[in-house]
C-alpha cells in the first residue's frame, strides 16, 4: 500500500484549490446542483465516512476511482483512494487552502517533493455538467514544477469546485522531460499526458 502525504508545497495542481474570494453562484438545477461556486469548508466537508466516486480517465482508458475519508485527526483527513481494486492512502491538511490543488497534482502523477514549486493561477466562476449532475463551480488553474535526477515534471491543473460537494472535475496535464540519452522508464513516459476526473457520485 502506498502512502502519500500532501502537506506544504507539493508539486501538483488539479483537484480543488480552495482559494477564491469570488462571489458564489447559486446552486444550479439538476439532480446534484446543491451548493454554490466557491471553496468548501474542508473541516465540515471532510468527515469520517464521506465518499466520492469519480470517472478517472488516463491515456484514453476510463476506470472508477473511489475516495473515502477513513480518519480525521489533528486537523488532517486520511483519504483511501481505490482504483481497480488497488488502494493507497493520502493525508490532507484541513488548514491548507491549496490542499485540493496539491491533491490533484498527485492524481496526475506528481511526487511529494519539498523542492517543488507550486502556484495558483486564474480563478473564475463556471457551471459544468458531469455524470453526477450540473454544478455551479469555482474554476482554478494551478501549476507546479519539479526536477529530480535530471527528470523535469511540469503540471498544469484545472479544477472545478462546488462548495457543497468539493471536487467536481479536474483536468491535469503533465509534461515530463527526460535527460538526453536516458532510456525509457516504465510508468514514466516522456512528453505530455492528460488525466481527467469527473464526479460520478457523492455521499
Amino acid at each position: 500500500m502506498k502512502k502519500l502525504i500532501l502537506t506544504g508545497a507539493l508539486a501538483g495542481a488539479a483537484l480543488l484549490t480552495g482559494c477564491s474570494g469570488l462571489p458564489g453562484i447559486p446552486g444550479l438545477t439538476g439532480s446534484a446542483g446543491a451548493g454554490a461556486a466557491g471553496a468548501p469548508e474542508l473541516k465540515s466537508l471532510y468527515t469520517a465516512g464521506r465518499k466520492w466516486e469519480y470517472n478517472l480517465t488516463v491515456l484514453g482508458t476510463t476506470d472508477t476511482m473511489t475516495m473515502e475519508v477513513t480518519e480525521v485527526k489533528d486537523n488532517k483527513a486520511t483519504l483511501k483512494t481505490t482504483v481497480k481494486g488497488s488502494s493507497s492512502t493520502s493525508t490532507i491538511d484541513l488548514n491548507d487552502k491549496d490542499a485540493f490543488a496539491k491533491m490533484s497534482g498527485a492524481a496526475g502523477g506528481a511526487q511529494t517533493n519539498a523542492g517543488a514549486s507550486f502556484k495558483v493561477g486564474p480563478v473564475s466562476n463556471e457551471s459544468i455538467t458531469v455524470p453526477a449532475g450540473t454544478y455551479a463551480c469555482l474554476k482554478t488553474t494551478s501549476t507546479s514544477s519539479q526536477s529530480q535526477g535530471g527528470v523535469t515534471i511540469d503540471i498544469t491543473s484545472e479544477t472545478w469546485v462546488n462548495s457543497g460537494v468539493g471536487l467536481v472535475k479536474a483536468l491535469t496535464t503533465t509534461k515530463t522531460a527526460l535527460p538526453a540519452g536516458l532510456p525509457a522508464v516504465p510508468g514514466m513516459p516522456g512528453g505530455e499526458q492528460k488525466t481527467t476526473m469527473e464526479l460520478k457520485s457523492f455521499k
